[in-house]
């Protein structure tokens, strides 16, 4: 994590990379990920907690529509709290309900006094407090995309501040930038309820911290994805519109766009609070025939759990992907979503489907085996090189170790599954060999103090001073060896 210190210039690069999903002659198959978190509140307590996920819409009335109980009665309404650092205060939002107005009732405001509408987002990276006043337990659901970006910027004021893990998966504390080297030696501390936390706690999908920052200036947390990404950021058809919990959150209602599409995959995947997002491999299939969509422009479905997934409330989160279920490209009655995704299939095409797929742009190539990656490529996708932590033997898609998955340890190995238009993201450590990337379209994040001692070959590197210490640095691959 970088200090920032007065009087010396901040320099710091975000490379935003667009992986699009699997497409067939231009038309998308595959939607972005969504899911759910589901957060157990206790009896007459405030549960300190974040949202994993990107919502669809942040304001407090969106995320928590439907969800939470409301009053007149100040002790009897529950609330939201974020913390106020810069004045040291709690901001609060209260619950409404009761009064017989209905645009009152079911609406959060900033008091029960005053009745302003309360203005609260929720995003990513923030932690806040959830109060239940109720004299039994409650669930809530904190719900979106599946965090996308493939960097995060936080920034963390001096003294207490309150914060949660920006992407969609648990993570070891280590595995993150957020207590580095300059932040232990600060003697800064991450805490939860249970105390403080150390390097090798896991961060867990939901949960807020506390973050102590004892210094007198500003830290900025800059955290990379931790997994990869195949899915677009643009407007799709497919797409999840909203996610809403029924019937006191026993089921989750997807409403689905869908313009023109006959039927509907919808594939699935639980989340437990310590297991790795994987976002390529073993999703379920939620609808064996898959939901009718008769070229409507929406549907709506509702996960009312079946013999072999479990109701929503019996879960700690789960995450859907919606897939156009009309195209199957090789004619084997298997639409090419399902083939890729659930059983794990590489999807054959005939010449003239491969002619139209090379000379599209948006064309991504899936990784789909359960073995190690040694030298086929994702196209357009992002593959992590760590000397400390990772091997060669590890497909690179993550920068987490989790079975087959994890960093390369060598530039050379992240570079042979990298292919062109893609992010090779280098973390810190001494790098005793060569990072040639002339005439190759590819980009290459430094994440930390990386020290390379061999040749620099096509790589456009900024000159840094000495005292920036930048968390990314961004050498965009040139045509030509350089002078």
């Amino acid at each position: 994590m970088k200090r920032v210190t007065p009087g010396i210039g901040i320099l710091f690069a975000v490379l935003f990379i667009v992986l699009v999903p699997l497409t067939v002659h231009s038309q998308i198959i595959v939607s972005r990920p969504v899911g759910f978190v589901r957060v157990q509140l206790p009896s007459g307590a405030q549960t300190l907690v974040s949202n994993p996920f990107k919502p669809l819409d942040n304001s407090i009335n969106a995320i928590l529509s439907g969800q939470l109980i409301g009053s007149t009665n100040a002790n009897q309404a529950d609330k939201v709290l974020k913390w106020d650092n810069t004045n040291a205060q709690y901001i609060s939002a209260v619950k409404v309900d009761g009064t017989g107005n209905p645009t009152l009732d079911k609406k959060w405001f900033a008091d029960l006094v005053s009745l302003t509408p309360s203005d609260m987002t929720l995003s990513p990276g923030e932690g806040f407090f959830l109060q239940n006043n109720q004299e039994f337990m409650e669930a809530v659901y904190l719900s979106g995309e599946i965090t996308l970006d493939l960097t995060n910027s936080t920034t963390i004021l001096p003294s207490l501040n309150l914060i949660g893990y920006p992407y969609s998966t648990p993570i070891v504390v280590t595995n993150t930038s957020l207590l580095d080297g300059d932040a232990i030696l600060s003697g800064d501390q991450l805490i939860d309820p249970t105390g403080e936390l150390s390097i090798t706690n896991i961060l867990i999908m939901g949960r807020g911290y506390w973050y102590n920052n004892s210094s007198t200036t500003a830290r900025i947390w800059n955290e990379l994805r931790p997994y990869s990404s195949l899915f677009s950021e643009s407007a799709m058809v497919p797409s999840v519109t909203s996610i809403t919990p029924m019937n006191g959150g026993v089921q989750i209602t997807l409403a689905i766009s869908c313009y023109g599409i006959q039927t509907v995959d919808i594939f699935y995947k639980d989340l437990s609070e310590d297991g790795t997002f994987d976002p390529i491999r073993n999703w379920e299939l939620a609808e064996t025939n898959g939901v009718p969509a008769s070229g409507a422009s929406a549907v709506n479905w509702t996960d009312y759990g079946s013999t072999n997934r479990l109701p929503v409330n019996l879960v700690d989160g789960r995450v859907y992907l919606v897939a156009d279920a009309d195209i199957d490209s090789n004619g084997d009655g298997i639409p090419d979503a399902r083939a890729q995704f659930v059983y794990g299939m590489n999807v054959q095409t005939n010449a003239s489907m491969q002619t139209s797929m090379s000379a599209a742009s948006n064309m991504a190539s899936l990784v789909t085996t359960n073995t190690p990656v040694q030298t086929s490529s994702i196209t357009g996708s992002v593959f992590y090189v760590d000397t400390v932590v990772g091997s060669d033997n590890l497909s690179g898609l993550t920068q987490v170790v989790a079975g087959n998955n994890g960093p390369k340890k060598t530039i050379k190995a992240g570079l042979n599954v990298a292919a062109p238009g893609g992010t090779l993201v280098i973390k810190a450590g001494h790098y005793a060999e060569d990072l040639n990337i002339a005439g190759r379209n590819i980009s290459v994040v430094l994440n930390g103090n990386v020290d390379i001692s061999g040749n620099l070959a096509g790589a456009s590197i900024p000159v840094l001073p000495m005292t920036a210490n930048p968390t990314n640095v961004v050498c965009v691959s040139t045509n030509s060896l350089p002078e």
